[in-house]
C-alpha cells in the first residue's frame, strides 16, 4: 500500500481502510486462534514515560472521564520511519514490553521467557528467566493456546524498590488460572522476591464447542498516574464471567502493588478489585497523557472491534449468555444495551473483527500533528491504526493508518527516546521514528 517505509499524516489519512477478510474466518486447526474470527489466533496482547513501566510521567491512569482538552499541538505532519530493533526467531510470540529507567526493557515470550532488551547501535537480548530453567522464579507458569506468559509492568518506583510485575497462566496441581505476580529484579538481571498478589483469575482449562484451552485470557498490565495496577481479563469462553462481579475475567481490575483493591474501587465484588466489567477479550489498556482517561481496546465477535473510554464502575455490556450457553459469535452484539441498559457505549468500532489488540497514545514534540494520538494494533488485521479525538475525547475526528506493517502487532510502547516499540507474534521487535 505504501511506497517507502516514510509518509505524511495527509497521505495516510487520504488512503482508504483496508478491513481484511481472512479475520473473519474461522481456522479451527490454529491452536492459537481458538476457532474465533478475529481472536488472538494465527490471522485473527505504566503509568510512566513508557507503558507499562519506568517514571511517572506519562501513560498513567486514576479515573477516567476528565475533561480538561489536551494542550495545542504543531499543525505540521510528521514523516514516519520504521526501524528494526530485534529479532528472536518465528514462533516466539513477544507478548509485551516495558522499559526500565535506564533505557533498557523487559520483554515477555508467551512460551515462557523473560528477556531483557538492550538497545544501543546493536541491540541485543538475554535471558532474565525461563519457565523451564532450574531454581525456576516462574514455577506453575504454562503456555496454552492464547495463554501463557503475557503482561509485564515496571514499578515507577523501580530505581528505589526494582520491582517488576508478570501476568501469567498458572497451573498448581491441575488446579489452573492466571494471576500477577511480583518480583524483584536483582543487580545481575534475575529475579528474585516473588510475591503473587493476585490469584484466582479466570482461565479456560478445558476446550469447548467455540475454542481450546487457554481461549480468552486478556493479559495488558499497566500502571496508572494514581499509582495503581491495572489489569485486562478475558471471558474464558464463559456465557456467565462478563456479568458475574464475583468472577474476575471479562474485567479492568485495579489494585495496589501488593495485590489488595485499590482505594476508590467501585466496590464491585467481594473482592474489590473490580474497577470495570462486561468485556469480551481486551488486550489494551492506555491512559491520555494529558487528562489521565481510560481508554480499553478489545477483540470482537465477528462483527466489530472496540475501542471504549471507561470510568471507574462502568459497564462494557458484553453479556453472551444465551440461556446459559456462550454466544460470543455469529454477529453478538459487544456493547448490548439491551441486555445491559447501563453499558458504555465505545468511542470507535471496527467494522470487522480484526483481533484488535493493544493500544498506547503517541506522546513528544517529534510527532508533531500525531502526537497524543491513539495508536491500536491488530492482531488478524496486520496493521497499526491511528484516532484522533476531538477534545473532549468523546468523538473520533480522523482514522489514519501506520506504514509498511505486515505483522500479527501484539504490543505498543513508547520509549523514552519518543520512538514507538512494536512487538508482534513472530518474535519480532521494531520501532517507529518521527521527524
Amino acid at each position: 500500500m505504501f511506497a517507502s517505509r516514510s509518509a505524511p499524516l495527509a497521505l495516510l489519512l487520504a488512503l482508504p481502510l483496508v478491513f481484511s477478510c481472512e479475520s473473519a474466518l474461522k481456522t479451527a486447526d490454529d491452536p492459537d486462534a481458538g476457532t474465533s474470527p478475529g481472536d488472538d489466533g494465527k490471522d485473527g496482547g505504566g503509568g510512566a514515560i513508557v507503558d507499562g513501566g519506568g517514571s511517572p510521567t506519562g501513560d498513567g491512569g486514576g479515573d477516567a472521564g476528565v475533561d480538561a482538552g489536551p494542550p495545542p499541538r504543531s499543525t505540521e505532519d510528521p514523516t514516519i520511519s520504521r526501524e528494526p530493533v530485534l529479532s528472536i526467531g518465528g514462533g516466539s510470540v513477544i507478548w509485551d514490553l516495558a522499559f526500565l529507567p535506564d533505557g533498557s526493557a523487559l520483554f515477555t515470550v508467551r512460551g515462557g521467557a523473560v528477556r531483557k532488551l538492550t538497545l544501543g547501535n546493536t541491540p541485543s537480548s538475554t535471558v532474565v528467566a525461563n519457565a523451564g530453567s532450574a531454581g525456576n522464579p516462574l514455577a506453575g507458569l504454562f503456555a496454552e493456546g492464547q495463554s501463557g506468559l503475557m503482561g509485564v509492568a515496571v514499578d515507577p518506583a523501580f530505581a528505589t524498590n526494582r520491582r517488576v510485575y508478570l501476568y501469567f497462566s498458572h497451573d498448581a496441581n491441575g488446579t489452573k488460572d492466571n494471576r500477577v505476580v511480583r518480583y524483584r529484579l536483582s543487580a545481575q538481571d534475575t529475579l528474585t522476591d516473588r510475591t503473587d498478589i493476585v490469584t484466582g483469575i479466570s482461565y479456560k482449562a478445558a476446550a469447548t464447542s467455540v475454542g481450546g484451552a487457554g481461549s480468552h485470557s486478556g493479559g495488558r498490565l499497566r500502571f496508572g498516574p494514581d499509582g495503581m495496577l491495572y489489569l485486562t481479563t478475558g471471558d474464558n469462553h464463559s456465557a456467565t464471567i462478563p456479568q458475574n462481579v464475583e468472577a474476575l475475567g471479562s474485567k479492568v481490575l485495579r489494585f495496589t502493588t501488593d495485590g489488595a483493591p485499590a482505594p476508590g474501587n467501585p466496590n464491585i465484588g467481594s473482592r474489590n478489585l473490580i474497577w470495570s466489567l462486561g468485556f469480551r477479550n481486551p488486550q489494551g489498556i492506555t491512559f491520555h497523557p494529558y487528562t489521565g482517561a481510560v481508554f480499553v481496546s478489545e477483540h470482537g465477535p465477528g462483527n466489530d472491534d472496540e475501542v471504549t473510554k471507561l470510568t471507574a464502575g462502568a459497564n462494557g455490556g458484553w453479556n453472551p449468555n444465551n440461556g446459559g450457553q456462550y454466544n460470543g459469535y455469529n454477529g453478538a452484539l459487544m456493547t448490548d444495551t439491551a441486555a445491559v441498559a447501563s453499558a458504555v457505549a465505545p468511542i470507535w468500532k471496527h467494522d470487522v473483527s480484526n483481533g484488535m489488540s493493544p493500544c498506547t497514545f503517541l506522546r513528544g514534540a517529534s510527532w508533531k500533528s500525531w502526537d497524543y494520538r491513539l495508536a491500536v494494533g491488530f492482531l488478524g488485521g496486520r496493521k497499526i491504526q491511528l484516532l484522533d479525538f476531538d477534545a473532549s475525547l468523546s468523538n473520533v475526528v480522523d482514522v489514519g493508518e501506520f506504514p509498511d506493517v505486515t505483522e500479527r502487532v501484539r504490543s505498543l510502547v513508547m520509549g523514552p527516546d519518543e520512538k514507538l516499540y512494536v512487538t508482534t507474534d513472530s518474535g519480532e521487535i521494531f520501532r517507529f521514528r518521527a521527524q
